[in-house]
């Protein structure tokens, strides 16, 4: 619902906007919308706050770069949105031997979406936290 622009979705109505697991499964071509109709549901001083599922590895992984970048263009753009903390920039990589998911978590997640087996056999998930706070003026 959030960035079709609802009128069930009142503006200036919400001191805060968290989602978990939402904002990677939004095409590209909408983001935008959907941070602007974030912010047009906030509430002058309110705060939005995403963890968005993302993969990572010890190399670039060019989606998720081009994915990072896509997120703080429009955070770094916005006229009412602003970063809560400092805006990643570079290459995002994920270096460490022991970090994995259960067998059991990996067996879960190839039966649902196995077309990114091969993407997690190289990488580990991991979630961005995305936050910002929505101007006064």
């Amino acid at each position: 619902m959030i960035g079709e622009f609802s009128e069930l979705l009142k503006p200036d109505y919400f001191d805060i906007l968290f989602s978990i697991s939402v904002v990677e499964h939004v095409s590209d071509s909408s983001l935008e919308a959907f941070f602007d109709d974030c912010a047009r549901i906030l509430k002058p001083g309110g705060i939005m706050i995403h963890a968005i599922d993302m993969y990572l590895s010890d190399q670039v992984l060019v989606q998720s770069k081009r994915r990072l970048d896509l997120y703080s263009n429009i955070l770094v753009n916005h006229t009412q949105l602003e970063a809560i903390d400092d805006i990643y920039s570079g290459d995002p990589t994920f270096t460490c031997d022991l970090a994995s998911n259960s067998d059991e978590a990996m067996y879960m997640w190839n039966k649902i979406s196995p077309e990114l087996r091969e993407l997690r056999n190289i990488s580990q998930s991991v979630s961005l936290l995305y936050g910002a706070r929505k101007s006064h003026g």
